[in-house]
């Protein structure tokens, strides 16, 4: 089985254009038993927008970061992130 990253990581994705972005992973939740990485770019501090990413496994043992491209299932994913946040506090 795959080890997920761990929160407060820093991560480098490569996109379909070659060019590296650098974020910070701010949370990794589970919704609907799939798995996802809250990640917030490093490069743009007063930008809090975020993105979301679902872990799968690879294949080879590691972990694949998948973009979410379904609005239903990127909603129900934020709204877990903002309950989450809502919790700690």
């Amino acid at each position: 089985m795959a080890a997920y990253p761990e929160k407060e990581h820093r991560i480098t994705l490569r996109d379909d254009e070659g060019r590296e972005e650098t974020y910070d992973l701010a949370d990794i939740l589970e919704v609907h038993g799939r798995t996802y990485a809250i990640l917030l770019p490093v490069d743009e501090i007063l930008n809090t927008e975020g993105v979301v990413y679902r872990l799968d496994p690879d294949g080879g043992g590691g972990i694949a970061f998948a973009p979410v491209e379904d609005d239903e299932e990127w909603q129900a994913v934020v709204d877990a992130f903002n309950r989450s946040l809502f919790e700690e506090d």
